[in-house]
Parts: structure tokens; sequence; C-alpha cells
């Protein structure tokens, strides 16, 4: 998110409008925006606060990047532990305990509890607008990079920014937290087509429950 929103701002003047306050300041300069982000604001929360109108988001060409519910519940569990928004000290485990448990949704609101790790089905099937124009996934992001520079005419490089360290070793995944992850993003794996299978080259599974 951060090396695609350094890329378009260079590139196409994108606009950043992360939390309501910004709408409420500036919105004059949104209303004439090329481009605009709300970061992990939910669109449909926008426009029921009269915040965004769905009719431009219809005609507008949008996109979202999904990834493997796996991968991405694990780069979730580094990225808000890093940040101090969830404890250092509690395991992969003990994170999708606790997301299965908050069960928070996406709202007008960046984060809020464990949020930003709802299914991505939740920012994507949207109700008051059709929702994203085209669905990109980040294992084919080199390809999703040309296929956007094409569309919107860029030419500046993408950046690589804001990356978690590589992981050394593959991450033991017990049973029942595979279980859990299966659940709670159903959703995920059948809208976008992922295996339900831990990617091996990430994940070593443990019989251990």
């Amino acid at each position: 998110g951060s090396s695609m929103a350094r890329w378009l701002r260079k590139s196409i003047g994108l606009i950043e409008a992360p939390n309501i306050s910004r709408f409420v300041r500036s919105e004059t300069e949104l209303s004439r925006a090329k481009a605009l982000t709300v970061g992990h604001q939910d669109l449909d929360s926008l426009i029921r606060l009269k915040l965004l109108r769905p009719q431009p988001l219809e005609a507008a060409f949008s996109f979202v990047f999904v990834r493997n519910p796996f991968t991405r519940a694990v780069s979730l569990w580094k990225y808000l532990t890093r940040k101090g928004h969830y404890p250092s000290s509690r395991s992969f485990r003990a994170f999708i305990d606790d997301i299965v448990r908050e069960n928070s949704k996406p709202g007008p609101y960046n984060l809020s509890g464990l949020s930003m790790a709802s299914p991505m089905a939740c920012w994507v099937e949207q109700e008051r607008w059709h929702g994203p124009s085209v669905h990109y996934r980040m294992e084919n992001l080199d390809d999703a990079i040309k296929d956007l520079s094409a569309r919107l005419n860029v030419e500046n490089d993408f950046p690589r920014v804001n990356t978690s360290p590589p992981a050394t070793d593959p991450l033991e995944l017990s049973i029942d937290t595979i279980d859990k992850i299966l659940s709670f993003y159903q959703r995920d794996f059948e809208l976008f087509g992922y295996s339900v299978d831990p990617p091996e080259e990430a994940f070593r599974i443990s019989t251990k429950h």
C-alpha cells in the first residue's frame, strides 16, 4: 500500500484521505482529485456518511490488490506488531485466535481494533457501489504494475517501501490454526480462487493443536 501510494502520488498526483477529518478539511481539493485513496477505510461507510458519492465511484477506474489469505494474515500480524498496534508478545496462533474472536469489520476508520485483518471480501463486496473495477494479485505484482502503468499512462519506476523482512524459516502452523484461517477467510478463498492449502515455501504443518 505504501509503495503504491508513493508511486501514484508521484506519477498522477494521488490524493490521500486516510481519515474523515481530511474529507471535512479538504472537500474542494478532494472533489478535484484525479486519483484518490482512503487507506483502510470502508467506502460503503463513507458513502453512508455522505463523504463520498457512489456515482463518481461507479464511473471511475478503481482497483484492489488481494493476497493469499495465509500469507496476508502473517504479513498483517508482523505489520501490526511492528507498528505497536498488537502486542509483540503474542504469537501468530494467538493473533488468529484474537481476530476470530474480535471479528471486527472495516468502517470509516483506518484501524479499529483488528479491523485491518478483516476478510478482503469486506472491502471488495460493496453494497452502495459496485466495488473495485479490477482485482490484482500481490503474487503477480510485476504483471499488475505493467497493466496499471498502461492503463494510467505511468512511466515512473515502482518503488518498494514499507516491506517486511523476508522470513528465514517457514512458520509452523497447527491444524487448529489452519482450520480457523480457512473458516474466517472462507469467502476470500472462494472469491479470489486461492488454494486452501498453506503455501509450502512459507509454512510448515504441525500435528500439534
